[in-house]
């Protein structure tokens, strides 16, 4: 059987935790989850702050420098409908890192078709990385969130007013200190067809 083996659904809900964890630190992610009501079409809890419905759902609002600017959020639309997020590029970036290799009984192989040629599915996974860094943390034409020895920040070298998850929750953050008080992030490397 040559074909791929489809994507589980607590596979996905696994990469999903994950992604959401490292990106907003785990008591954050812990406060957001509690305020999910899947029954609901926002996927927000009622009596919830709005502001767990801005961060899900996305908001267009004035910066502290008096830009409008907007945030798609985690999951956005596409038609009128909720259909795209980062968590599926997450998802899928390491769906394809497991399913690289086939564990059979003398170990792991690369299975090889006959008539067939080969050919790398590289460009299209770094494609999905690249998209989920671009959304999470920034990079090219918008601002990036940055971490190194001397800490943490955000690089405003260029901006189309859309903003990444790490810009607006740093905006938030900067118009009310406790609008999401415990966001611990994780910093990401974007990644290459090259490796490097």
């Amino acid at each position: 059987d040559t074909c791929p083996r489809p994507v589980s659904p607590g596979f996905i809900e696994v990469y999903e935790e994950e992604a959401l964890v490292k990106c907003l630190g785990y008591q954050l992610y812990k406060e957001f989850v509690n305020n999910i009501d899947i029954s609901k079409s926002t996927l927000i809890k009622e009596d919830s702050d709005l502001k767990w419905d801005k961060l899900l759902n996305g908001t267009e609002y004035t910066n502290q420098s008096g830009e409008l600017v907007f945030w798609k959020g985690i999951r956005w639309k596409s038609r009128d409908t909720y259909n795209k997020s980062f968590l599926a590029d997450y998802v899928y970036y390491n769906y394809e890192k497991s399913n690289d290799d086939d564990r059979v009984g003398i170990g792991n192989v690369k299975q090889e078709g006959n008539n067939s040629t080969v050919v790398s599915k590289t460009p299209k996974v770094i494609a999905a990385w690249r998209r989920f860094f671009a959304a999470v943390q920034g990079g090219g034409i918008e601002p990036s969130f940055v971490q190194n020895k001397h800490g943490v920040g955000i690089d405003w070298y260029g901006s189309n007013n859309q903003k990444t998850l790490y810009g607006f929750i740093n905006d938030m953050n900067n118009i009310s200190a406790n609008t999401y008080p415990n966001f611990k992030p994780h910093s990401f490397y974007n990644a290459n067809q090259f490796g490097i």
